[in-house]
């Protein structure tokens, strides 16, 4: 580049150079979890975090970079009513954007708010903080750089070194991610790609326990429930006897279950032909009904099994 050499031109060069990236995994900036955020704002002493406190509220809030916090000035901020308007508009993408901040964080702020000093040559919002008190230098970006190692330290987190100036920003797409935020509304927090938001969706904690729910209850590893189903018994037997299934639902088909009469119906044709089929005897043969008794069971037809 210092040569104005054009590497676009070197193919084999540039093949190369992509086979030896081969698995190679860019070390990111860790995050701070909800709770570590939680933990943090709650915990750690004012006279010493307040400046930290604040900046950590608008780098989650407005998912701000440190050359951004370094830039805010009284002017990017309005108060309306009990929220706070903040405009970010130089930005590294050099499009603006803007986020809110209310509730609680509305309170910490304010605190720190009313203690910046009216000395300052310069209108920046963030000015040094040192024992409970504000001065007129303006916290540069450094400092801001710094200040996700400070909380991860207070913390005791592991490898507070990984925390470094990206943090907030990461931080603040990872808890959008985990809660429940898709690539759209990440990228109206100008990620200008899907390949850098999607990463923050695809390594949601949130997300992947939502994706672990769902086959969980696609794969049921309960035990099935036995119930009850009635077994067909002569007319005689007064026991009530069942058989077991596991089915969820009584396997049987209405097209089997036909309503009869408790006697048969006879035309006079067919009492002719059994009287003249029976000449030698005088008893007349019925037609054989069997009945069915199902005892505590409520069924809206009964099986017809006349022979």
């Amino acid at each position: 580049m210092k040569n104005g050499v054009d590497i676009n031109l070197y193919s084999n060069l540039i093949a190369f150079l992509k086979r030896r990236s081969d698995g190679f995994i860019k070390k990111k900036s860790k995050v701070l979890s909800s709770n570590d955020v939680e933990k943090f704002l709650r915990d750690a002493p004012d006279s010493q975090y307040l400046a930290t406190k604040v900046a950590l509220i608008f780098g989650i809030n407005g998912a701000c970079r440190r050359q951004e916090l370094h830039n805010i000035t009284t002017n990017d901020i309005e108060n309306q009513g009990k929220i706070l308007l903040v405009k970010i508009s130089n930005t590294k993408n050099k499009i603006p954007r803007s986020f809110i901040i209310d509730g609680p964080f509305y309170d910490v702020v304010k605190k720190y708010e009313a203690l910046r000093t009216t000395k300052a040559k310069n209108n920046h919002f963030f000015q040094n903080y040192q024992k409970g008190k504000c001065t007129a230098q303006p916290i540069g970006i450094n400092k801001f750089g710094a200040m996700p190692k400070e909380v991860a330290k207070f913390l005791g987190l592991p490898d507070a070194d990984c925390y470094t100036g990206h943090s907030f920003r990461r931080t603040s797409a990872t808890l959008l991610a985990d809660s429940g935020a898709d690539i759209l509304t990440l990228k109206r927090r100008r990620w200008r790609s899907n390949a850098v938001a999607e990463p923050y969706v695809e390594e949601s904690i949130q997300n992947k326990a939502n994706i672990s729910a769902k086959i969980t209850q696609a794969i049921n590893l309960e035990p099935q429930t036995k119930k009850f189903c009635p077994e067909s018994r002569p007319s005689t037997s007064t026991d009530n006897i069942f058989s077991f299934t596991t089915n969820d639902e009584l396997q049987c088909s209405s097209a089997a279950f036909q309503e009869v009469s408790s006697s048969p119906t006879f035309t006079l044709t067919q009492n002719n032909d059994i009287m003249n089929s029976n000449n030698n005897n005088n008893i007349i043969k019925k037609p054989t009904t069997t009945m069915y008794h199902f005892n505590n069971c409520n069924f809206t037809n009964c099986f017809n099994n006349s022979k």
